[in-house]
């Protein structure tokens, strides 16, 4: 695990901390949605769990899933970005400077995780297309085989 992976996994830990307390606040609001940022919270510490023993805990057909959940954490990210640049502008104090900082890393990661289940759920799509074309060409060489006996 190098430096960058490190780095991640701060800002991983970091961004569940911050879905995590959205959620209790969203959840008296809206519980739905306050769900679905506990959901997002989560997916961040499969992340951390990812990066650091290099195993998918969550299957390759939950990629959608997973893609949703990222989307949350990048458009709270950019929220961040958007609340701290006008408060800093306004204020400013090195809290919302480090605020910028912060969730510009946590918009390029999340973006970063989206790229990456892209990626992932293609080549599953891949893998179940040549695996499908395979079994059409096992059905085609099966009919001919049994044409040939007659």
């Amino acid at each position: 695990m190098g430096v960058g992976d490190t780095i991640r996994v701060v800002i991983n830990s970091i961004s569940f901390f911050i879905l995590l307390a959205l959620a209790y606040y969203i959840f008296r609001i809206n519980p739905l949605i306050g769900v679905i940022f506990v959901l997002a919270s989560v997916d961040q510490i499969e992340d951390v769990y990812r990066i650091t023993t290099g195993k998918h805990p969550i299957p390759a057909y939950l990629a959608p899933f997973d893609i949703i959940f990222e989307t949350v954490l990048t458009l709270t990210g950019l929220f961040m970005l958007i609340i701290s640049v006008v408060y800093w502008y306004s204020f400013e104090s090195w809290f919302f400077a480090t605020l910028v900082v912060i969730s510009v890393a946590i918009t390029l990661c999340a973006i970063s995780d989206i790229v990456d289940d892209v990626k992932v759920f293609s080549g599953k799509l891949a893998l179940s297309a040549e695996a499908s074309k395979a079994s059409l060409l096992e059905k085609e060489i099966e009919s001919f085989r049994f044409f040939r006996k007659l």
